[in-house]
């Protein structure tokens, strides 16, 4: 079994809705390069997930609130690496066949981070958009 991972983007839902409240995290990034990335992640038929530089690895169906964390504070946090290595061990990501990071490179090597010496291949897929 694969599983896909998909990087969060700075555009979000309450950029032009502010008071909308907590959402489904699928539906809290707007911007272009994140609807194509999900559109490529549910048809891959794989399981999927957001990497956020919050909240860590979610799934897309967790609700969220609004948050601006840039990617370079995320990579500096250590606790952040700690939290994405029990959300990887909890959705058993170390057990697939292979993860595949969407665009991101800096997401790919925090994954591959948290992966430590499990042998899961993490491969970076480039998407046109």
């Amino acid at each position: 079994m694969d599983a896909v991972i998909v990087p969060c983007t700075k555009q979000k839902v309450w950029d032009t809705r502010p008071n909308v409240g907590p959402v489904q995290a699928r539906d809290a990034y707007t911007g272009p390069a994140f609807m194509t990335w999900r559109a490529f992640a549910e048809d891959s038929g794989s399981p999927w997930y957001i990497l956020s530089t919050k909240y860590g690895l979610i799934s897309p169906f967790l609700p969220i609130t609004n948050y601006s964390v840039p990617i370079s504070e995320a990579e500096a946090d250590p606790a952040f690496l700690d939290t994405l290595r029990g959300q990887i061990r909890e959705y058993q990501l170390d057990r697939c066949d292979r993860i595949w990071v969407l665009d991101w490179n800096r997401f790919q090597a925090m994954v591959q981070q948290a992966l430590g010496a499990s042998p899961t291949p993490v491969e970076l897929h480039k998407i046109l958009f």
